[in-house]
């Protein structure tokens, strides 16, 4: 998602990379013309960054050091309001 959406030159500077570039129209067109149907989401929910990576000021963006099964990551909600999250997850 974030990668993808990231680089996306119609959807919104303050969206690339969020839930919401996901359900965005330009990414539901460009998913569409492609012929998908389905999309996998890798780890999306809370997770914390090894702090092995953090002291060689890298990060664990793949997610799989999971701390919140069923909690949407907050690094990937468009706003920071407690919830919003899983607004925009939901929306998505």
């Amino acid at each position: 998602m974030k990668a993808r959406t990231a680089r996306h030159p119609e959807i919104a500077p303050e969206l690339r990379g969020r839930y919401a570039a996901l359900a965005s129209r330009p990414m539901i067109r460009y998913l569409t013309e492609l012929g998908i149907t389905a999309v996998e989401l890798l780890p999306v929910h809370g997770f914390v960054d090894d702090n092995h990576l953090l002291e060689q000021d890298k990060r664990n963006y793949w997610g799989y050091n999971s701390i919140a099964f069923f909690a949407p990551d907050v690094r990937y909600r468009t706003v920071d309001i407690p919830g919003s999250g899983v607004i925009e997850f939901k929306h998505m």
